[in-house]
This record gives C-alpha cells, sequence and structure tokens, in this order.
C-alpha cells in the first residue's frame, strides 16, 4: 500500500460509544529536510516509524532511527521531531490517554506487558526502542495493516473500528514486548555531551534568563563551539529551541486555566506583548484564543 499523495488522517476511535476512546493518526507527507517543533503532551504516544531518515530530540537525548522503529512518550516529555532528507515520510501515531487501560477491558485482551508502557517518565524510562528483526517484522506488518484501513477508510467510518481496536492490542502488545528487551539494553543518545548538557540545563531552567554564556560555561566550551555543536546535532538554533520550549509550556498552562499573563511570565516570557507575538507566529492563534479554544473543547468533551 503505498499513497499516490499527501495524507494526514486522524481517527478517534472508540469501541463503545465513547468509552476508552484514543486516536490513531496515519501521516503520510512530503517534507522537506527540517525539524517539527518543541512538544509536549498530555496522553501516552507512541509512534511507529514506517520510513527511513527520521530522528528525534527528547528530553537531553537525539536518537537516529530506522523504519520500523519507534518511540514511547509519556505525558509531559519534551521533544521534537527530525526530518534528516527531503522526502515523503510515513508514520502511525497512537495516542492514548493514560487511564485507557482503566475502562474495564477484559484482562486477557491485554497482554502483561502492555501496562509497564503506560508509564511516567522519571528521567530513566526508555523512549526509542530498535527491536529486533522478528519484532520488527511483526510491528511492522500490525502497523501498515492499521495504516491501510485508515488509507481506505479516512472518512469517519464507525464499522473500521472494532478492528482498530484488535489492531490496536495487537500491536500494543508487540509494542511491548519489544520495550521491554530495550529496557534492558537501552540504545544511547548520539548527541554530544556538550548539547546533552545544554539541552538539560535549557529544559531545567527555561523560566530563567538565558544567555549564550552562561550555557556554553556550563557546557564547558566557548559560545562558538556551542553554538555549531547544537546546531548541528539538533537542526535548531540554541535560541529557537528555547522559544520553542517556553511556547510548549505556554501552551500546558493555557490547556490548564492559567491567564494570558499568568502563561506569559510562568514559561519564562519577559512581557506580554512580546509574549502575545511570539505565540501567534508559532501556534497561528493568539494566546487568548487558544485558550478559549481549549476551554470550548473541555466543555464540549464534558458536555
Amino acid at each position: 500500500m503505498k499513497p499516490e499523495a499527501d495524507m494526514f488522517v486522524e481517527k478517534k476511535i472508540s469501541p463503545i460509544a465513547g468509552i476508552g476512546e484514543y486516536e490513531m493518526v496515519y501521516s503520510v507527507e512530503e517534507h522537506p529536510k527540517s525539524d517539527s517543533e518543541v512538544r509536549i503532551y498530555t496522553t501516552q504516544k507512541f509512534s511507529i516509524l514506517l520510513t527511513d531518515d527520521l530522528a528525534a530530540v527528547v528530553g537531553e537525548n537525539v536518537y537516529n532511527t530506522i523504519r520500523g522503529d519507534f518511540f514511547v512518550f509519556s505525558p509531559d516529555e519534551i521533544h521534537f521531531g527530525r526530518f534528516l532528507r527531503a522526502g515523503t515520510h510515513r508514520y502511525l501515531d497512537l495516542w492514548i490517554p493514560t487511564d485507557f487501560l482503566d475502562y474495564g477491558f477484559d484482562a486477557e485482551c491485554i497482554d502483561a506487558g502492555v501496562r509497564e508502557i503506560f508509564r511516567q517518565s522519571d528521567g530513566t524510562a526508555v523512549n526509542y526502542v530498535t527491536p529486533d528483526e522478528k519484532s520488527r517484522g511483526e510491528i511492522l506488518t500490525a502497523a501498515e495493516k492499521c495504516a491501510a484501513i485508515l488509507y481506505e477508510s479516512p472518512s469517519d467510518d464507525h464499522t473500521k473500528d472494532l478492528t482498530l481496536f484488535a489492531l490496536t492490542f495487537e500491536l500494543l502488545g508487540l509494542l511491548a514486548a519489544a520495550y521491554k528487551k530495550q529496557s534492558s539494553h537501552p540504545d544511547q543518545s548520539s548527541v554530544s555531551p556538550v548539547v546533552s548538557k545544554t539541552l538539560r540545563f535549557i529544559n531545567e531552567n527555561y523560566t530563567d534568563e538565558l544567555v549564550l554564556e552562561a550555557l556554553a560555561e556550563n557546557a564547558g566550551c566557548s559560545v562558538t563551539y556551542l553554538a555549531k555543536v547544537f546546531k548541528r546535532h539538533t537542526g535548531k538554533t540554541i535560541h529557537g529551541y528555547l522559544t520553542e520550549r517556553r511556547i510548549a509550556a505556554a501552551e500546558q498552562l493555557l490547556k490548564n486555566g492559567a491567564t494570558v499573563t499568568e502563561a506569559c511570565y510562568g514559561a519564562g516570557f519577559g512581557n506580554c506583548s512580546g509574549f502575545i507575538k511570539v505565540f501567534r507566529r508559532y501556534t497561528g492563534k493568539t494566546p487568548g484564543e487558544y485558550r478559549g479554544c481549549t476551554a470550548r473543547r473541555k466543555r464540549l468533551i464534558n458536555s
């Protein structure tokens, strides 16, 4: 199954009238050699890579991947993706609420290891998994089955929900088995220690006023060297990453009910007028508009 055109399919799946709802996303899109924005989410996210030449920066680590690798992201883990070549890239994502397994599903449907991948991050959890050849083939087969259904029925076709629901549990079982093996031998980041230190420092101190000189001193190198190696490994400038990290934090604050002023200063911005301009440039909405959309979405969900 090779789609001829770009497509991005998001399907909400719920086996029983809104109970246990989660989202499956299949993307086939043309990308330049570029990086996505820094993101933080509130759900558990599983991302299965269906093409080569993708990478991800997770916290302070950078990972290069091949087809069939996958990522496990806990809520609030900071990450962004990298497209290492221009061309068509494909991936399948599962966005699953953290309480998904508490909806009373038959225990026989849930592989014992699945609960282990629904975890909160303690800073040591495995994010990037490189399955062995057999597991990789099984994961790709199940993922491509899901992708084929979404490709053939991108509209809101509820008749496909039960099939996708069954495939989801099959896929989660395969991911859990590969995750358990990987946990015994975590894959090491390919990033320079200088970059790791800087990513960690920014993620822990983004609300403070940060200058390049202080970051270079913390990393134990010159400003020029730090700027060069940081861009080479992450694809972003230090200022660009810091700004996106603050925007991601502001989005979370607004989602949780903070005022625009609270989100501005809580995310490390120095003044509200500048914050509003930068936020709109990155998200396409003013902070007030973003907050309003989030509030309306919550009311609809709870109604």
